[in-house]
């Protein structure tokens, strides 16, 4: 399976979310990046969505940015060559320290508890990002950090996020 068909495959039972960004978010405002994405499904999101709303990465509550994370993926696959703000904004949010105790609750909120079928598939997208694109953060240390939620996700967040 190629790996565009494997994220699809693994993130396609998402459901959309009703609430795209606010409490679990950040305060959210008619003009909000994260607020145009409402009703949005991730399949037909472009390249272009991504760039007119650059900053709804960081505001969509962690059900919406979990849901739209897929959509982050297939466009970097689809044109690796293109710069893509939320992929390096993801790049970013993974490239952590090994210690899952200084791990903030951006992370933990929105990448922990992934189904192993979707840690599969972002280690697979970023062995394909270092081979396909040039982004500013460390593939290798993202890598980890995501066999790290890997091993803790089966765990209860408290006990991670102490």
């Amino acid at each position: 399976m190629d790996l565009l068909n494997e994220v699809v495959a693994a993130f396609g039972g998402r459901i959309r979310p009703l609430v795209v960004c606010g409490p679990n978010g950040r305060r959210c405002t008619g003009d909000d990046d994260a607020l145009w994405f409402a009703g949005k499904d991730w399949r037909a999101l472009s390249h272009r969505d991504w760039t007119a709303h650059p900053e709804a990465i960081h505001f969509l509550t962690p059900e919406a940015f979990r849901y739209y994370l897929p959509s982050i993926l297939a466009l970097s696959i689809e044109a690796p060559e293109e710069w893509l703000w939320p992929a390096d904004a993801l790049l970013m949010v993974l490239d952590r320290s090994p210690v899952p105790e200084y791990w903030d609750e951006f992370i933990l909120t929105r990448l922990l508890g992934l189904a192993d079928s979707e840690y599969a598939a972002l280690e697979k997208w970023l062995l394909f990002i270092a081979e396909h694109a040039s982004y500013s953060h460390s593939i290798d240390r993202a890598f980890d950090t995501i066999g790290l939620l890997r091993c803790h996700a089966r765990q209860p967040y408290a006990a991670v996020s102490q």
